[in-house]
């Protein structure tokens, strides 16, 4: 990033001076190293080349999207899991809501127990063997 105070531009909440790397990173938006105004902007990593996404909670568009409720979680959606770290890196490959298929380096496998049945994660097929209440269905107009 080559910027100057006049840009507007915040780098790790200061005006910047002349060229800083922005590495790709993982995280909340709100943890991105550049911003300006209310934006945030992330560096993610896709298909091995980097990408510029800013975040813009206050923008119309933005805001005038549906959103998913979320419900109150309840003691009965509680379990304990487990998480069993790969002995190796790997690449699982999936796609994506743009059609495009992508590798992702999973850590290791959660695992779980609802309802008394053991429950690995991903499951075989992607399919759950035990119900989840979800909110996909329960939008509210921003």
């Amino acid at each position: 990033m080559t910027a100057t105070a006049a840009d507007g531009l915040l780098l790790d909440g200061r005006p910047p001076v002349g060229t800083a790397r922005l590495d790709a990173g993982q995280g909340p938006p709100e943890r991105a190293r550049a911003g300006q105004g209310g934006r945030r902007f992330a560096v993610p990593r896709r298909e091995g080349l980097r990408a510029l996404r800013a975040h813009g909670p206050e923008s119309g568009r933005f805001r005038a999207a549906p959103r998913t409720v979320r419900r109150p979680e309840g003691p009965a959606a509680r379990t304990t899991g487990t998480f069993t770290p790969y002995p190796d890196t790997r690449v699982v490959r999936g796609a994506d809501a743009d059609g495009h298929h992508r590798g992702r380096g999973p850590g290791g496998e959660p695992a779980f127990t609802p309802g008394g049945r053991a429950c690995p994660f991903p499951p075989p097929g992607n399919t759950l063997a035990v119900p989840v209440r979800a909110g996909e269905g329960n939008l509210a107009e921003g």
